[in-house]
């Protein structure tokens, strides 16, 4: 089940224009984590969140929201739910790309 994760929507978060981004989470068995580009998403693929590349924007704010969100969950319990909360604990502002 997915989890909204928040709404993120600062004017001036993203250079092109006001946009507004809605985010959701979920906790996924390790065996479900097929990722596939589309779209606008030329290469997707799957990162350490203890080795992010530079992320556009304030994307690095959406994922560690994310973090918390589902370090907060009922199922996010013992080791998971620590995992969750350190990595989210260790991403670090500045929120804006090249701020």
């Amino acid at each position: 089940m997915y989890t909204q994760v928040g709404a993120f929507g600062d004017p001036g978060r993203d250079p092109r224009g006001w946009t507004v981004t809605v985010a959701y989470g979920a906790i996924v068995p390790t065996t479900d984590l097929g990722v596939k580009a589309a779209d606008d998403a030329r290469d997707a693929r799957w990162f350490d969140v203890a080795a992010l590349p530079t992320l556009a924007f304030d994307h690095k704010l959406v994922v560690k929201e994310a973090l918390r969100t589902l370090a907060a969950k009922p199922e996010s319990h013992g080791d998971l739910q620590q995992s969750l909360s350190a990595a989210a604990d260790k991403l670090e502002g500045p929120w804006q790309q090249g701020a």
